[in-house]
């Protein structure tokens, strides 16, 4: 059996912390710096992003998810007609959008909808929208637990080709780097839920020619080199998905571990779902059962 030094993350880390994040509306910059927020009305990509993605999402909570009520199903399902159909915005629950209230209350003030309020107020407002209905009758479950589930285990092939490869034993952090770069593509939130893993992309640390072709700007090099000077310092890493994505981001803190030795590394996640495939808390000890429970049965040294 191949000794896998990932298991580091589940065994040695006292240099390992956990952060849970709230998703708030502030920015640093004046309103007079910022170009104009997108909106729907914007049409294109953030009009369907509102009126027909949403929707899906809400489609997939039901069809992932049927153990909920009729009545919570047929909620979910207003509640992305109602976006479809562009209606006023109402303003959340305190339980579930406290954070929220300043950063709405413009628009609900003037009877602003769906499609002509800030995209990114809206696609916070639908999620927090969904735990509104689910969080009661679930107990706060996370709505995409199946979901982060089938992605993960449709990630099984990639990471398989990651360790056959050396991820989990390079003495180089750049190939760890581009492998967590990539393995964004399993971002489930731009399929409207739907798996989307690539592993003949991440699982290839970067090495591709063709995919070092697609970078915009490649600074992966100057990021090597930030991290390995964090030695006895604190390294911060901000985790987005879970699957594909989380499984190269652990990769790639496994090695800033070995090869760095920072005083600690902190992985800051998201407090509640949302975004489909966002980490949040929970996720983090799933993943690493998951990694357990398969390395040993599927690979061979």
């Amino acid at each position: 059996m191949r000794s896998c030094n990932f298991f580091l993350l589940m065994a040695c880390s006292s240099a390992l912390r956990l952060h849970s994040t709230k998703m708030l509306a502030t920015c640093s910059l004046r309103p007079a710096d910022l170009p104009a927020p997108l909106k729907a009305t914007d049409g294109g990509f953030t009009l369907d992003s509102v009126q027909r993605r949403l929707p899906l999402i809400a489609d997939a909570i039901i069809e992932n998810n049927p153990g909920y009520s009729d009545d919570l199903k047929q909620s979910l399902r207003d509640l992305g007609a109602e976006i479809a159909a562009d209606v006023p915005l109402r303003a959340l629950k305190p339980e579930v959008g406290s954070e929220w209230e300043a950063a709405m209350s413009p628009y609900l003030e003037v009877g602003a909808s769906w499609f002509n309020t800030p995209w990114f107020l809206i696609e916070n407002m639908f999620y927090k929208r969904v735990l509104e209905l689910t969080d009661p009758q679930t107990g706060g479950a996370d709505p995409f637990a199946k979901q982060k589930a089938d992605s993960l285990a449709g990630a099984f092939e990639a990471f398989e080709h990651m360790l056959t490869v050396g991820l989990s034993e390079t003495s180089e952090l750049e190939p760890l780097v581009l492998s967590s770069l990539w393995g964004n593509l399993a971002d489930l939130s731009l399929s409207a839920g739907a798996k989307l893993v690539a592993p003949q992309v991440a699982s290839a640390g970067g090495g591709e020619k063709q995919q070092s072709e697609k970078l915009l700007l490649d600074d992966s090099a100057k990021i090597c080199d930030a991290l390995l000077a964090t030695r006895g310092r604190n390294v911060i890493v901000v985790l987005d998905n879970c699957g594909l994505e989380l499984l190269t981001d652990l990769l790639l803190v496994d090695g800033i571990l070995r090869l760095a030795a920072p005083a600690t590394v902190s992985l800051h996640v998201k407090d509640r779902p949302v975004f489909v495939s966002d980490v949040i808390p929970a996720d983090i000890p799933l993943t690493l059962e998951w990694v357990e429970e398969y390395l040993p049965l599927h690979v061979e040294g």
